[in-house]
């Protein structure tokens, strides 16, 4: 389908628990999920999250061509352990997440549950669940976009939005088939080039 095509190869899976991840929901997995990425050759592979509750309380900062892949929105659950600060921190160019939830395992007062830095491009978001955000997904000028079958639920209201784009230059967003609940901003977009469809 449209924005596959910037994913990478699965290549090697790195799961998560081989590299310390306990998944019981309470206990810090932020190293382990970092371990996996930084474990990964620089032409990719996949970090495996398999179905369980993982606490994340600091910032993953994903940087090389690779696929971050849960199990579903219903089975891989990240709770945010921490009211500020990034969850993910993408740096990179072709690079896919997929297939998580991401709760508010605190109120959230600032930042963002994915973070596009500058310098990304070629991006895909797809299969995900976004609930209790401060700013959902944030895009930084970032070039060539793909978001696909998301769901954004319980944004911070008057305060928070799903999607918003701030600064440089956005361009060649693609977003389908997404859902927000209506208690909090949907988009904002202040950029060009974008199309949205079934959403």
């Amino acid at each position: 389908t449209l924005g596959l095509k910037w994913a990478p190869s699965s290549g090697i899976y790195y799961n998560v628990m081989t590299y310390g991840a306990v998944g019981d929901g309470v206990t810090d997995d932020t190293a382990a999920f970092q371990a996996a990425h930084d474990a990964m050759v620089t032409s990719g592979g996949t970090v495996y999250a398999p179905s369980n509750t993982y606490n994340i309380a600091g910032t993953l900062n994903f940087s090389k061509s690779m696929t971050f892949l849960g199990d579903g929105f219903g089975s891989t659950i990240l709770s945010k352990g921490a009211g500020t600060g990034d969850l993910f921190s993408m740096t990179g160019s072709f690079q896919r997440l997929s297939g998580f939830k991401i709760l508010a395992g605190v109120a959230q007062t600032a930042d963002a549950y994915i973070h596009y830095g500058a310098a990304s491009a070629r991006q895909v978001l797809d299969n995900f669940y976004l609930d209790g955000w401060f700013q959902g997904v944030l895009w930084d000028g970032i070039a060539s976009m793909y978001v696909n079958n998301g769901f954004f639920f319980s944004g911070v209201p008057s305060t928070g939005t799903g999607i918003y784009i701030h600064g440089g230059t956005a361009a060649d967003l693609h977003i389908d088939s997404c859902v927000w609940d209506g208690t909090s901003v949907g988009a904002n977009m202040p950029s060009a080039g974008i199309r949205i469809d079934q959403c």
